[in-house]
């Protein structure tokens, strides 16, 4: 039923990977997926944007990043990309909470050197652009990292109706770059 206050759909899990490098205590920090569903955005009848892509489950370390990170709105909402704070969800003593835990939710704790706008090394650095969507980058350093991407939905008015949060773990890998260019001859003697 319709609610001037809105709703908090929320869904979390614990724990993430041990590995993971920009975060403190990795294997006890959980993760939050939710969206808030305004008042407003209940009255006109809202679609939240829908991501277009997967991001990739390995890329490599010292190879250009280029990923369409874009989402689809069916209202035709104006859309504006971030790099942002993922969060922090259940526990190792409750993995599975149900309900969920009531909002505000607790950002995930990034590790020194590390944050929501510089979530992994990289030269450049992990950059979006606010337009388009389009992830970009030069990772250097082989490792587990978890990176948040928002998207946030304006009405043709102006008035903020979501921000939707993407948070995924990149896994950088040492690659190689080999060409193996052999030519054969088509002449006989």
């Amino acid at each position: 039923p319709y609610s001037p206050a809105g709703y908090w759909l929320s869904y979390q899990r614990c724990c993430r990977n041990n590995t993971i490098g920009n975060l403190i205590n990795p294997g006890a920090v959980g993760a939050t997926y939710t969206i808030f569903l305004s008042g407003f955005a209940m009255q006109q009848c809202n679609n939240s944007p829908t991501f277009n892509n997967y991001p990739p489950v390995a890329i490599c370390k010292d190879f250009p990043l280029s990923f369409d990170h874009a989402a689809t709105d069916l209202d035709g909402d104006s859309l504006v990309y971030s790099l942002c704070h993922p969060y922090t969800g259940a526990s190792s003593a409750n993995p599975a909470p149900n309900p969920p835990g009531a909002p505000p939710y607790a950002t995930i704790p990034f590790s020194g050197g590390y944050s929501s706008g510089y979530p992994m090394p990289g030269a450049p650095g992990l950059s979006i652009d606010p337009q388009t969507g389009l992830l970009t980058g030069i990772p250097t350093a082989v490792g587990q990292y978890v990176v948040g991407v928002c998207v946030q939905e304006y009405s043709s008015s102006g008035t903020l109706l979501s921000t939707t949060l993407r948070d995924f773990q990149f896994n950088v890998y040492e690659c190689e770059n080999s060409v193996n260019a052999a030519i054969q001859s088509d002449f006989i003697d």
